[in-house]
């Protein structure tokens, strides 16, 4: 079988999450941070908050409408950040092109940053020496340690340059240390950027775009396709949620390949859930490395 069950991996770490939260003296507790009505957010959130409720874990959400400021926005992240029954907190991307997002990221104390969005927390990252990682980019490392996918000295070819995606797991696969990929990270402005798809031994797509990836000419045999993309499409007039990949004509020639819905999604929550659990720990001070939880199986 080809098809990555993100749904029982989710399970399985969900299960170890819960065990952990059981043991920890501090109540975790999630704040997020939502600015406008995007559908994919709403989607997004709708399950974050689902599953903290499974675990036991109190979740706040905290909605503003698309005239929020900057600086409005920021003065609430601070008095989460002053308040220690808040273990971790979080901002629901995109916001509204007119703020400062790098405020707003640099605003969020860098032991509640969840998300692993701030520069000294990225930093960290980037001399593997992470505090947190970004759940999305988390839970693929998962995927890849779970199936047993080779990475060293393999072609990664990765589309889309978000922070907490693209560029992140660009950074994390290309360690010599550890998985020592050799890594393509590509946009919409790469020229010829099928050229570079066509040759990938493993491909992670996080564009935004249904269908961007929907011929099977378009990869190489046996190649491993991780679908990050959710998208809201219409189908005999009903909305789905779907990838940028064509999961129907690519499933026969990738060697592994991750449904839309149930793949990274599932897998990518409860990691997040582990980096609420992770947060209380920071805050006791007892912060573990993430190398254990990575070889979970």
């Amino acid at each position: 079988m080809n098809i990555i069950d993100g749904k029982l991996m989710s399970s399985q770490i969900l299960k170890f999450v819960n065990a952990k939260i059981s043991e920890s003296k501090i109540k975790p507790h999630l704040v997020i941070f939502q600015v406008g009505n995007l559908d994919r957010s709403d989607i997004y959130i709708k399950h974050k908050i689902n599953s903290c409720n499974k675990l036991n874990i109190d979740v706040t959400h905290l909605k503003f409408n698309t005239t929020c400021q900057t600086k409005e926005l920021c003065d609430k992240i601070k008095e989460v950040n002053n308040n220690p029954l808040y273990t971790g907190c979080m901002i629901q991307l995109p916001v509204p092109h007119h703020m400062n997002l790098t405020e707003i990221l640099e605003t969020i104390k860098p032991s509640k940053d969840v998300d692993c969005c701030s520069l000294q927390n990225i930093g960290k990252l980037v001399a593997d020496k992470p505090a947190y990682i970004p759940a999305t980019s988390l839970g693929i490392l998962k995927i890849i340690n779970n199936y047993k996918i080779e990475t060293k000295g393999k072609l990664c070819v990765i589309i889309g340059k978000s922070i907490i995606v693209g560029r992140t797991i660009q950074i994390l696969l290309s360690n010599e240390e550890t998985y020592a990929a050799t890594t393509i990270l590509c946009d919409k402005y790469t020229e010829n950027i099928f050229e570079f798809v066509k040759i990938a031994d493993i491909l992670i797509v996080a564009a935004g775009k249904h269908n961007l990836i929907n011929d099977p000419s378009m990869i190489k045999e046996k190649c491993v396709i991780i679908d990050v993309g959710i998208n809201t499409v219409s189908i005999n007039g009903k909305n789905r949620i779907r990838g940028d990949v064509n999961f129907t004509k690519l499933k026969n020639k990738a060697k592994l390949i991750t449904p839309v819905p149930g793949g990274v999604g599932p897998v990518t929550v409860a990691c997040l859930m582990y980096n609420i659990y992770l947060s209380t720990l920071v805050q006791e001070c007892r912060a573990k490395e993430y190398k254990d939880f990575l070889c979970l199986e």
